[in-house]
């Protein structure tokens, strides 16, 4: 079932000025033809939208559902239309990002904030996801673009390198791995973790490691943020896996220490990748670009 746009509008400006006649001059339409419209439209529904009186018309209960639904609908509309226009002068828009959990809270919240200072109209919806759920919405076109970090580089789509991402541990200040400064992977399997929380992307790539090795993982706390997890490393519960510009942040008040992994899966890259040029938005492209352009302040930094 199909309907008219001026049928919605003439069913909701009927009911609120509670006459035919009110409710036609509102939608631009005579008296008789909004009567008219009205009985067509009551007869394709095969119900009755409104009672009728010398004192003017209100709603039946199937009117009242009607005109929820129809303002709802025009409300959609009319949103669509002024994307529309914002789209056709070029200063605004929509833009659908996905990105690794790391990415997401620690690099696009800064790439955000000064983007969108300046560009009221434009608006970006931000989703975490893990790598493959990643890949899989970028070839369903549900989102615009990715940022992720890989130690290889993805294939089959556009793929804009923005540098080095690699993986690193924190410890604890006086552990024995803290003076080592570089180690390989396996010079952990006797110490206790502090893992993100279950479920994300770090913690299914940790226990993927230690499954490969043939190691338990022993994971003393999991932590429900990076930010998290490096206090509690600063607490001396664990060593923790995250990337380095993520213990960089939140290192603590005396930087915890740092130690690179040998292992080439740590050293990993960033990505911003998409499906077509043709199929970004301006408005998206502007954003890529200021990604790429804090991904060279915060290397220098």
């Amino acid at each position: 079932m199909s309907f008219d746009l001026t049928d919605l509008r003439l069913v909701l400006n009927t009911i609120e000025c509670g006459t035919v006649t009110g409710g036609g001059d509102r939608t631009s339409l005579s008296s008789p033809a909004a009567s008219t419209r009205l009985k067509n439209l009551e007869a394709t529904l095969k119900i009755q939208l409104l009672y009728r009186s010398h004192q003017g018309v209100t709603p039946t209960p199937a009117g009242l559902v009607f005109a929820q639904y129809a303002r709802t609908a025009l409300q959609h509309i009319d949103a669509l239309a002024h994307a529309m226009e914002n789209l056709l002068d070029g200063t605004g828009g929509h833009i659908r990002v996905v990105a690794n959990t790391a990415l997401v809270n620690d690099f696009m919240p800064d790439v955000l904030g000064e983007f969108l200072l300046g560009r009221p109209k434009v608006s970006v919806d931000l989703q975490p996801r893990l790598t493959s759920d990643i890949l899989r919405l970028l070839g369903d076109g549900q989102a615009d673009f990715a940022v992720v970090a890989s130690a290889q580089r993805p294939t089959g789509l556009v793929c804009l390198d923005l540098g080095p991402d690699p993986l690193v541990l924190v410890t604890p200040p006086g552990h024995p791995l803290a003076e080592a400064r570089l180690v390989p992977f396996e010079a952990t399997f006797e110490h206790d973790f502090v893992g993100l929380y279950p479920g994300s992307t770090m913690d299914l790539h940790l226990r993927d490691l230690m499954k490969h090795a043939g190691k338990k993982l022993a994971v003393r706390v999991s932590a429900p943020s990076y930010e998290a997890l490096c206090r509690m490393v600063e607490a001396g519960l664990g060593v923790g896996l995250l990337p380095e510009f993520v213990a960089m942040r939140h290192g603590g008040t005396q930087r915890l220490p740092i130690v690179h992994l040998t292992d080439a899966w740590a050293t990993r890259r960033r990505y911003v990748l998409y499906t077509d040029d043709s199929a970004l938005s301006a408005c998206a492209r502007d954003l890529i670009e200021a990604i790429s352009r804090h991904q060279v302040v915060q290397s220098q930094s």
